[in-house]
């Protein structure tokens, strides 16, 4: 819909009413009027059957119980002294089936008023989506706010109608077309940018936290997918239990997700973030897609959490990126991503799998005191700013195969579970490798050789000094310091296919 252009009202008001509305009204509409009757006829002989049935059941119950036993408490209803008032037991019972009828019709006028009430919802929602089908900005947000108060009223399956005309609203071509502005001393505003802004509030308020829960679209799916949003987008604090698919969306402003809760799904794959993006103490239960998207801006994740799957891999961000305290799931992806500035992981929490591989860190990385679970992956990755691992721990797996470091580098104080690898990697400007330990599968560079043999020799001549006779010193891995010199390379190797390569290094060393 180009706004230039003008709006092609009839043509976009039948795609929407006829995209949005459910299958079942669809048919409705298409069918003659007997067929809108017809199961109104089946309730009303559906309740004289009922009446009939309880007629005759009544009436079996009274003779039953008070008319064959005329000492029964209550039987004086329908016995006298000549024995049984065939008046007062037709009365009695005429007086139930009545009751029942009653409440019978209240059901059929119900049904009656809620037909009513469906068909004036369907005419205000027309006269709504042809107010955002309109060419005039202020009848477009009259509209808008039109669409919101009908979900508002009418609730049910309208609120998801309303969300999926709002958001194909904002899918749509809304460009300027090229139109020339003629005083060039000030920048363009996008023309639709007042009911574009309006549309992102609507929406706001509504899937906030404190929205009231009757009016909360958080229930609803929302597909926005390919939109191109303009303006500032405000969703902090909000709440999304459908999901919510931004594939391939454009923010040109800043996207505010900060301390908003999803709760199936949030799938932003090849989105595209020109301003700022915060995420910072959002909450992921569900699945989380950021694959190949784009941050032009700077990108705030921190404090956030992530459920199973947390999936950047392709992902581009090109200024800070923090993603300190972060809390990650089972399976998360950061393979083939582009740091173009500085990155924070510090004190982040990776689950079982954390996959880095073929990365590029133009910037600093800060790693200091991040836990990483039973496997950790930083193959070929290439890191050209400082890297600081100070305090990490890695559980078990941790690969650096063919990494390179192009500045300083900090392993101080870091930890490695049974299997470090380091095959392959190289070395910048400098290292510091003080206090780390490695698990006794580790395969490890010269220099950390080096670092080993330095502080196994500085241990021993404290022990030497404080007088110590005990049998001679042991590193990190229980093997004997002598024993080590004479095998400089690998410190165990219990991983098929390593055996070679660590020889040869081990050879290479001595």
């Amino acid at each position: 819909m180009n706004v230039s252009q003008g709006h092609d009202s009839g043509t976009w008001v039948s795609h929407q009413l006829n995209a949005d509305k459910p299958r079942e009204q669809k048919k409705q509409s298409r069918q003659a009027s007997f067929w809108r009757t017809w199961p109104l006829l089946w309730v009303i002989a559906t309740w004289v059957a009922i009446a009939f049935a309880l007629f005759i059941t009544v009436g079996l119950l009274i003779w039953w119980f008070f008319i064959n036993d005329p000492q029964t408490p209550g039987a004086g209803l329908f016995v006298g002294e000549k024995g049984a008032d065939p008046l007062k037991f037709v009365q009695t019972i005429l007086a139930i089936v009545g009751g029942v009828g009653a409440v019978g019709y209240l059901v059929i006028k119900y049904r009656e008023r809620s037909d009513a009430e469906s068909s004036k919802a369907d005419h205000r929602l027309l006269e709504a989506v042809t107010q955002l089908g309109s060419d005039s900005p202020q009848v477009r947000i009259a509209g808008v706010y039109a669409l919101a108060d009908i979900a508002d009223t009418f609730q049910g399956s309208y609120k998801q109608r309303v969300v999926d005309i709002l958001c194909g609203y904002l899918r749509t071509d809304r460009s300027d077309g090229g139109v020339q502005q003629s005083d060039t001393s000030s920048p363009i505003r996008f023309r639709d940018a007042a009911v574009e802004s309006t549309v992102l509030s609507v929406i706001a308020s509504h899937v906030r936290k404190d929205a009231d829960s009757a009016k909360s679209w958080s229930e609803c799916n929302f597909d926005i997918h390919g939109a191109v949003i303009h303006e500032h987008v405000p969703f902090t604090e909000t709440i999304w239990k459908g999901v919510i698919q931004a594939e391939s969306i454009q923010f040109l402003g800043n996207a505010v997700f900060t301390r908003a809760s999803f709760s199936v799904g949030a799938i932003f794959g090849g989105a595209s973030f020109s301003g700022a993006a915060s995420f910072n103490g959002a909450l992921f239960d569900g699945v989380a897609v950021f694959s190949e998207a784009s941050f032009g801006g700077g990108a705030d994740f921190s404090g956030a959490s992530f459920g199973d799957w947390a999936v950047f891999r392709g992902a581009s961000f090109g200024d800070w990126v923090d993603f300190s305290r972060v809390s990650f799931g089972d399976w998360t992806r950061f393979d083939e991503v582009a740091f173009g500035a500085g990155v924070s992981f510090s004190e982040a929490r990776f689950g079982i799998r954390a996959f880095f591989s073929e990365a590029s860190f133009a910037g600093e990385a800060g790693f200091s005191s991040v836990s990483f679970g039973d496997w950790a992956q930083f193959n070929e990755v290439s890191f050209g700013g400082g890297v600081d691992f100070n305090k990490a721990s890695f559980a078990d797996w941790a690969f650096f195969r063919g990494a390179s470091f192009g500045d300083w580098v900090d392993f101080s104080r870091a930890s490695f579970g049974e299997n470090a690898f380091f095959a392959g990697v190289t070395f910048g400007c400098g290292v510091n490798f003080e206090g780390t330990r490695y698990g006794r599968g580790s395969l490890l560079t010269p220099i950390q050789q080096e670092w080993l043999r330095r502080e196994n020799a500085e241990e021993q001549q404290d022990v030497q000094g404080e007088g110590a006779t005990s049998s001679e010193p042991r590193n990190e891995f229980g093997v004997d310091n002598a024993e080590e010199n004479d095998n400089a390379g690998p410190v165990a190797d219990n991983t098929p296919g390593e055996t070679g390569a660590a020889d040869e290094k081990s050879t290479d060393n001595n």
